[in-house]
């Protein structure tokens, strides 16, 4: 009658067993999740600012230098009175110098943005356009002589040529002799 019973020697038998074969893996996983642990709160402290050591700082430091040189650079463009212009990934207008809008006879509000296209030649929008396209679409360098129109209605040859550049794309322009 007793045949079918569990005692507690039959359970601290089971338990002893189990402990001594899921023990070491049990120890093993849980050793291994504190060092990933640890691993995570170092790398979270690397993305906090301390002031001065950590990679949020020094990224910090980067992007304060990139946009000092950005600053840079647009002032020595515009001094130079060279025609450029930056669009982002999409091709739109997102600066143009001095010299462009000189160029153009245009203020940056008019190009800004997709209005660059006002300043294109009537007959040279369609090729320009689906040229531009090819070019924002497959990544590339950008190259093509057209026709601007200004404000006045002076029309004027240029070389327009554009390059890929992190965030968008960077473009010189060229006035041509005709």
């Amino acid at each position: 009658m007793l045949d079918g019973l569990i005692t507690a020697g039959h359970v601290a038998g089971a338990v002893a067993t189990l402990t001594a074969t899921a023990s070491p893996a049990i120890w093993y996983l849980y050793r291994r999740l504190r060092e990933g642990m640890q691993l995570l709160r170092a790398i979270e402290a690397e993305f906090r600012p301390n002031g001065g050591s950590t990679l949020r700082d020094a990224l910090t430091r980067v992007e304060a230098d990139v946009a000092r040189l950005r600053a840079i650079e647009r002032i020595t463009v515009d001094a130079s009175g060279a025609a450029s212009f930056e669009t982002d990934e999409l091709g739109s207008c997102v600066w143009a110098s001095i010299g462009y809008l000189d160029l153009v006879d245009r203020p940056i509000e008019d190009v800004r943005g997709t209005g660059w296209s006002i300043v294109i030649h009537q007959e040279d929008r369609d090729r320009v356009f689906q040229e531009w396209g090819r070019v924002v679409n497959e990544r590339r360098r950008f190259e093509l002589a057209f026709r601007y129109v200004t404000r006045a209605g002076d029309v004027v040859p240029v070389h327009v040529a554009a390059v890929p550049v992190p965030g968008g794309y960077y473009g010189l322009v060229k006035r041509r002799e005709t």
